[in-house]
């Protein structure tokens, strides 16, 4: 795959993705009841798997861009955490929403998952060589 198409591929994925975590956060889940029934699991679910796929699609992201491992993945995390707290913002404005700060946690704890991962993996690459 040539360099510059891997480039564009990359940043369109965040850009899709990120645009489905914002769709998500103007969906009305409850049906009008302000978080009455339903279960707990389906939105922690979903924090976590939307914050570790858009973590790892930047970090793919800033790579293809020629951005070092250390960097990329440092700014991947920061990136991700800097756009659960503008998500929490944007819910504040959507009816039948509202921001909540453990949320943001589950979006950092789902970013700082990856930051490990990506974090180990490249430092066991390095010992190895």
């Amino acid at each position: 795959m040539n360099k510059k198409f891997k480039f564009f591929a990359s940043w369109i994925l965040v850009f899709m993705w990120a645009g489905l975590i914002f769709w998500s956060s103007s969906v009305d889940f409850t049906g009008g009841n302000s978080g009455q029934g339903g279960s707990d699991t389906l939105p922690i679910t979903a924090h976590l798997v939307e914050y570790l796929v858009l973590t790892t699609l930047l970090t793919v992201a800033l790579r293809s861009s020629g951005v070092s491992k250390k960097r990329a993945i440092v700014m991947a995390f920061l990136l991700s955490i800097i756009y659960g707290i503008t998500d929490e913002w944007h819910q504040y404005f959507t009816p039948n929403r509202e921001p909540h700060f453990s949320d943001w946690l589950l979006d950092v704890a789902a970013s700082f998952i990856v930051f490990s991962v990506f974090s180990w993996r490249w430092k066991i690459k390095q010992v190895n060589r």
